[in-house]
């Protein structure tokens, strides 16, 4: 296989669009680190999309809030939709 070095290429304009603004992240973040052990939630479903298996899934943006507090989390699929648990 060859692989040829290419210069003066430009970059494409990244077309992509988050689902959510800032400020829908900022309050999403203030509510999990106000969050204590065995709270739980409705995922808002800008933070959710279907996996290959169509399951509903949070954002990685969402897991990082919990990460970032050393939290340890829990979603499950409800009828209500995502729901999010603290657990430790």
């Amino acid at each position: 296989m060859e692989i040829k070095i290419e210069k003066n290429i430009p970059i494409q304009t990244d077309n992509r669009k988050r689902p959510y603004s800032f400020e829908d992240q900022t309050t999403l973040h203030n509510l999990v680190k106000t969050m204590e052990v065995g709270d739980s939630f409705i995922l808002p479903d800008v933070f959710v999309f279907l996996n290959v298996d169509g399951y509903k899934v949070a954002l990685p943006v969402v897991k990082s809030m919990f990460k970032k507090h050393s939290f340890k989390f829990k979603t499950r699929n409800t009828t209500s939709g995502l729901r999010m648990w603290r657990v430790e």
